[in-house]
């Protein structure tokens, strides 16, 4: 998370592992002001990534951002 606060602060759109909870979403948006933009069709490899946010299995890869 530290990483991609970092990311925000530098005006950088994130493309992480996310696991995609409505909840982890929710507090991400709350600590960030960013959101999650989409999920590419065609995923890379995603086995044994957890979520940057949470901690918990990643189930995709999104584009997160925030608007200026």
């Amino acid at each position: 998370m530290k990483d991609a606060k970092k990311a925000l602060e530098d005006k950088k759109i994130l493309f992480a592992p996310w696991c995609g909870s409505a909840k982890c979403e929710e507090q991400f948006k709350e600590e960030t002001g960013a959101k999650s933009l989409n999920s590419p069709f065609e995923q890379p490899e995603i086995k044994d990534k957890t979520c940057f946010a949470c901690k918990e299995k990643a189930n995709r890869w999104f584009y997160l951002g925030k608007s200026y």
